[in-house]
């Protein structure tokens, strides 16, 4: 089947049309201030299992926020404030 030159030339030309049209959206910008990581990052941020992660949120040690029911995200700067020094330090 020929498709008639004027046609593919309409159809190359919306093509077109519509890539440059998502490339003109204006994109959102995301705070650079503080990330947030999953689950697992946050794990292997602390050099611990998921599963411990998971138990410091149950229980209060850390904040989480969640994008829908299965999408969790934890600050950084709330896992370093989560860690407590241990030993070393003042001697009496």
């Amino acid at each position: 089947m020929k498709f008639p030159l004027l046609l593919i030339a309409a159809l190359a030309a919306s093509i077109d049309a519509g890539a440059n049209r998502a490339t003109r959206r204006p994109q959102k910008k995301v705070a650079t201030d503080d990330h947030f990581v999953s689950i697992s990052d946050a794990a292997a941020y602390l050099a611990v299992d998921p599963m411990t992660v998971r138990n410091m949120l149950k229980d209060g040690r850390l904040r989480a926020w969640t994008l829908g029911p299965r999408v969790v995200r934890i600050k950084l700067s709330d896992l370093d404030a989560a860690l407590q020094p241990y030993g070393g330090g003042n001697v009496t």
